[in-house]
């Protein structure tokens, strides 16, 4: 066994010098004991130079370890659940980024163990499971029989997805003494530039045993992880030329005229809105008779009660639009005046992921609520995922015993792996499903509210879940039924979105069944993976299509990729009447730059403190959402059309605007772990994307950027204030913890000058005696001081030091 104190700590950076001594001490070895020939001897040397060159090593460590090899591994001691429980209670475990600029899409970084109990960790058969966002060690991968750490004497396994397994080696090693740590260094995929891109609740096992969380990693602000402060742990790479801000910078970013706000201030702002103060609207029952329709009986309620009636009812055949009306009415009502509104709807849409962490029932109606006040008309709600299903489906109850539910199951027969933080009891946000009583009030609360739910199955890629849960034959057919059953007499479902996203490309390779189902080529081939996806798509367009249902999918299940590349499949090959397909990528794409450009990310400052996916949310701020231009988005005629695309003609040009229905404003929760957490993603850039969808402004039309930035500029200032002074306490209002920025500063004359994105919003500094203290504009600062923003249930994370 070797010694920490000299072997270990001397080799712990050079792979291949541990390799070189191991090799010296086990020939060293065999000559003493004069037990093998001199043939056997070269025969050994002539192995080991075949795995030095052949085998897959690095500066972390090594697929293969030499001792191993020659003689086999040996075995530590079981492990007992005494260890386990010393193990989670004792034992810390803290994350560092070291450094992301060791080429384009590799990073280094480390994880310490450090023994804060009375007693040694010694070797024995434990197991640590823990997760990396992106493949650890991609330059060796797969390796099934492990990656050794040279660092720190552990293996690391690939479990699957996000989790991995470390175990000690036998051999490498020593333990962890009382009031010592060990470091585990590796490489892995990517870029990590976000604390939360780490996953909290470690855990350690063995045996069979029952798992032990790692104490100090149940934590959801991630204290475990190590503050992203250097260029090399918050930049992408060494040339990129962004950085977080500063401050200053927020000062100036917020320094935009500010709008006195008067007379009506609605969002999202109506087409044409007039006010007159000087009349009143009196209803009398005696010349209104009242008109029983159910249809709008809470819009007729609600009505009634602000106008201080009775009860009113009228005859519609536009109860959506009594709504809607309703909804702009009370937000604009104040002393009685009158109001007339006219609206331009582009169906405004929000998309709500709660398959790979789970959203609970009543955060999913305070959504509706919040919806609905802002006019957004269809909740898109993603039910299934590789890790997790959902949603209770009456006669196939292993999709949410086993599929929705996460825990410590190697074997996943009683549930599937944990994955994104979970942790190994079924107690956290990696489980849980609506029950069929729990959609439907989904159902019945958001029909009330004229918000269409769109339930989303995604297969054939992204459904490990559901095929862990049960077989896969006619899941399809049997999913789809039973949703259709389950919004029945409530709302009727009218679109099934069956998702059809990245499917990956080997995952029907050479599989009988598949080349059984379906042989295109003359040569009796095996059919083509598009031409596969092809077929399932139109058996799901065939069944959906006897309920006379809408298909929507997301845009790359619909695009061919075999002769005539990234363009759409014909829509004569489906059968139903209407084919929904979801854009999600950005115009400029290499492969198919025809694709619909989703938002201009210009502007972007990386924070390490910010939660979310680099391509996604974590980019865009309230203003760049608000700022998007939907009716000349798609104006990219000037771009060169790839060889690829065999209809040149066609390429950029928008033949047909009118199949563009609307804009849609998606969630995915993969670091997403707690309704707060969401709360913080979705708000206020939500509501700018309810403010886009129904408003057209004058300057998105222009065609001179010179002459749209000054009206898009004051169009801003007016939307903030509507923000700062009255939609954010209407948020406050119904506990939203929305996000509230950071405020900006500087320093004039020794004296402070304060800007944030919304007015309205309170700034404090913490003052000497360590209490957070109310700024004020121009007063005395005589030593750097840390400042936040605040409102009332604003979700400040962090704070700025100036």
């Amino acid at each position: 066994m070797l010694k920490r104190t000299d072997s270990l700590s001397g080799l712990e950076e050079r792979g291949t010098r541990v390799t070189m001594v191991s090799t010296r001490r086990c020939l060293s070895q065999l000559r003493r004991r004069n037990s093998l020939s001199k043939l056997s001897v070269m025969v050994i040397c002539a192995g080991i130079c075949i795995l030095l060159i052949f085998g897959r090593s690095g500066t972390t460590g090594s697929t293969f370890y030499i001792p191993h090899v020659l003689f086999g591994e040996g075995r530590f001691p079981p492990v007992t659940q005494s260890d386990l429980e010393y193990f989670g209670h004792h034992v810390q475990l803290n994350i560092t980024v070291d450094t992301n600029f060791i080429k384009r899409s590799l990073y280094s970084t480390h994880f310490d163990l450090t023994n804060r109990g009375p007693k040694a960790v010694e070797g024995r058969q434990w197991e640590l499971y823990g997760y990396f966002f992106r493949l650890g060690e991609s330059k060796a991968y797969p390796y099934p029989r492990g990656f050794y750490l040279w660092s720190c004497g552990l293996k690391m396994f690939h479990v699957n997805g996000y989790l991995y397994k470390f175990t000690p080696v036998y051999g490498l090693f020593t333990g962890i003494p009382s009031g010592g740590s060990v470091t585990c260094k590796l490489r892995v995929q990517g870029m990590q530039v976000s604390r939360t891109d780490s996953f909290p609740r470690w855990y350690v096992t063995g045996n069979d045993l029952m798992p032990k969380v790692i104490i100090n990693t149940d934590d959801e602000s991630l204290s475990f992880v190590s503050d992203l402060t250097h260029p090399e742990q918050y930049k992408k790479y060494s040339d990129d030329t962004d950085h977080p801000y500063t401050p200053q910078d927020r000062f100036n970013l917020y320094a935009h005229p500010k709008a006195q706000i008067k007379d009506i201030n609605v969002v999202p702002t109506p087409l044409e809105m007039t006010r007159d103060d000087s009349q009143t609207m009196t209803f009398d029952t005696d010349l209104y008779p009242i008109v029983k329709n159910e249809k709008f009986a809470r819009e007729i309620k609600e009505f009634a009660r602000v106008h201080s009636r009775q009860e009113i009812s009228e005859r519609s055949r536009f109860e959506r639009g009594l709504h809607l009306g309703n909804v702009s009415r009370q937000k604009a009502d104040k002393n009685n005046g009158v109001v007339c509104f006219r609206c331009v709807l582009r169906i405004p849409d929000a998309h709500k992921h709660v398959a790979r962490n789970f959203i609970e029932a009543d955060s999913v109606l305070k959504m509706v609520e919040v919806m609905s006040m802002y006019k957004m008309n269809k909740l898109h709600l993603h039910l299934s995922d590789d890790e997790g299903w959902r949603l209770e489906i009456p006669g196939l109850p292993e999709l949410t015993q086993i599929g929705g539910s996460r825990c410590h199951d190697p074997k996943e027969e009683e549930c599937i792996l944990p994955m994104l933080g979970s942790g190994p009891y079924s107690n956290t946000s990696g489980s849980g499903f609506f029950t069929v009583q729990d959609y439907k009030d989904i159902l019945e609360y958001a029909r009330d509210r004229h918000v269409q739910v769109i339930p989303e199955f995604d297969m054939p890629g992204h459904s490990r879940a559901a095929i862990r849960s049960v077989h896969a034959k006619q899941r399809a057919n049997r999913e789809q039924k039973k949703a259709n059953a389950l919004h029945a007499d409530i709302q009727p479902l009218e679109t099934f979105h069956f998702g059809g996203d990245e499917v990956a490309v080997g995952a029907w390779r050479r599989l009988p069944a598949c080349k059984n189902i379906l042989v295109t080529k003359e040569n009796g081939g095996f059919p083509t993976h598009y031409e596969l996806m092809q077929y399932f798509i139109g058996k799901v367009s065939a069944i959906t299509s006897q309920h006379g249902l809408a298909l929507a999918g997301w845009e790359d299940a619909f695009l061919s990729h075999d002769t005539n590349v990234g363009f759409p499949f014909q829509k004569e090959d489906f059968k139903n009447d209407i084919v929904y397909a979801y854009v999600w990528k950005r115009t400029r794409e290499v492969r198919t730059p025809h694709r619909a450009k989703l938002l201009a990310n210009g502007g972007y400052k990386p924070d390490p403190e910010e939660r979310g996916l680099y391509w996604a949310t974590r980019k865009i701020s309230t203003k760049d959402v608000w700022g998007l231009t939907p009716r000349v988005i798609f104006q990219d005629d000037d771009l060169e059309c790839p060889d690829q695309i065999k209809a040149q003609e066609n390429c950029f040009k928008l033949l047909k605007p009118h199949n563009i229905l609307g804009m849609q404003a998606e969630v995915w929760t993969e670091v997403i772990r707690t309704p707060a957490q969401l709360e913080y993603m979705l708000f206020p850039r939500l509501l700018a994307v309810a403010e886009r969808a129904w408003h057209h402004a004058a300057w998105e039309e222009s065609s001179s950027e010179n002459a749209a930035a000054p009206l898009r500029e004051a169009d801003w200032a007016v939307f903030a204030a509507k923000l700062g002074y009255q939609e954010l306490r209407r948020l406050d209002t119904m506990d939203v913890q929305y996000r509230v920025s950071p405020p900006g500063a500087r320093t004039q004359d020794s004296k402070a000058e304060f800007q944030t994105e919304f007015p309205g919003q309170e700034i404090q500094y913490l003052a000497a005696n360590g209490i957070w203290t109310t700024a004020s504009h121009n007063m005395p600062v005589r030593r750097p001081l840390k400042i936040r923003g605040l409102f009332l249930k604003g979700n400040l994370n962090y704070y700025d030091a100036f």
